[in-house]
């Protein structure tokens, strides 16, 4: 194999490593830059307070006043300002380690 046929591919293989670790880097840092958006089911969280109720409880409320329940907490969330009114991406507001 020629020489210059080795410098070549020496060369390309290092680009294409160049590129692809520029763009995991860059990607990486805007994902741990950006807070996970926060999604919320209502079936499946109806089901997994349900499932968790003491029997007691369970004898007492059905599923929908379950869902009612979980209803009015998000919105006591949302008054306290703890929920956001849009979800989109924001900058994380951590600033302890």
């Amino acid at each position: 194999m020629p020489v210059i046929t080795m410098v070549f591919a020496f060369v390309s293989a290092l680009l294409v490593f160049v590129i692809a670790a520029g763009s995991v880097g860059r990607e990486a840092h805007r994902l741990d830059a950006v807070a996970p958006r926060a999604v919320y089911l209502p079936d499946e969280a109806v089901d997994f307070v349900c499932d968790r109720l003491p029997q007691e409880s369970q004898a007492r409320l059905t599923p929908a006043e379950v869902e009612q329940l979980l209803r009015f907490h998000m919105q006591w969330l949302h008054a306290q300002g703890l929920q956001p009114d849009k979800v989109v991406d924001r900058k994380q507001g951590i600033d302890d380690t």
